[in-house]
């Protein structure tokens, strides 16, 4: 998937995928990327400004492409990591949020 086809509106992400999310928080954190990744506004809203009290989210494209341009300066382990953790919703989810973790793992 292309960045340029990752708009997603009102997407709602189940439980799962919020554990995912932290996991990815957990693990970056764990590598001290923080400062690199706080570089980057998408990487910010997609990963981190959304608070899980917040029920859907608007991804724009440009979120996306910033993302995979501050992905660049992710060193290859995390983005592996990353990459994995995407990887293993590609099964279980549908619509909106399959379209999500495929955006993630695509941008990277």
């Amino acid at each position: 998937m292309a960045v340029k086809k990752c708009m997603i509106q009102g997407l709602v992400l189940s439980e799962s995928s919020h554990d995912s999310i932290r996991e990815i928080n957990k693990r970056v954190t764990n590598m001290k990327l923080l400062s690199a990744l706080y570089g980057s506004t998408a990487i910010y809203q997609i990963f981190f400004k959304n608070t899980f009290a917040t029920a859907t989210y608007n991804i724009s494209t440009a979120d996306w492409e910033t993302f995979a341009r501050g992905a660049t300066s992710i060193p290859v382990i995390t983005r592996k990591i990353i990459k994995n953790e995407a990887l293993m919703h590609f099964t279980s989810k549908t619509g909106k949020e399959l379209k999500f973790w495929q955006c993630v793992y695509e941008s990277l």
